[in-house]
């Protein structure tokens, strides 16, 4: 399944738990409004990190083979900024909502991305760039 069907189907398990069991609601307006922040963090997030494979001509697909090694711009503070902004909109998706019950949705994403994507896609680095990768990862967090 493509990250982006994991964030349109998180966001409306999201909903649906809010909908159905809004645990303990622990922020209220108009403090719920800096959910909006951080979700255009994480959308913007996402683009930028896109536009760092663009520039370096390799690929943006999940189950592709890469050919660069982009460790600059987002890159320098995340191995994974694109999956990163995901979960920014999904945590400001959670501050938006304000119950307790939709921040259970945020390690199901990280979970899924994990097994389904990011554990491949580092094992495929590792084989690529071998020491390269290995330096880069133990400098760089997977996630911040």
């Amino acid at each position: 399944m493509l990250p982006p069907v994991m964030l349109v189907m998180a966001i409306l398990l999201m909903i649906l738990v809010h909908a159905t069991v809004p645990l303990a609601r622990v922020i209220d307006s108009p403090y719920t409004y800096t959910g909006i922040v951080v979700i255009l963090m994480g959308m913007l997030t996402i683009p930028w990190a896109a536009s760092r494979f663009r520039e370096t001509h390799t690929t943006i697909n999940p189950f592709g083979e890469a050919t660069s090694l982009v460790t600059s711009g987002p890159y320098s503070i995340s191995r994974n900024p694109m999956y990163l902004g995901m979960l920014l909109i999904l945590a400001g998706l959670a501050i938006s909502l304000g119950t307790v019950s939709t921040l259970f949705v945020l390690p199901l994403f990280i979970g899924a991305v994990t097994k389904c994507h990011i554990a491949r896609e580092e094992n495929n680095l590792k084989r690529i760039f071998g020491d390269r990768y290995l330096m880069y990862r133990r400098t760089v967090r997977r996630w911040i």
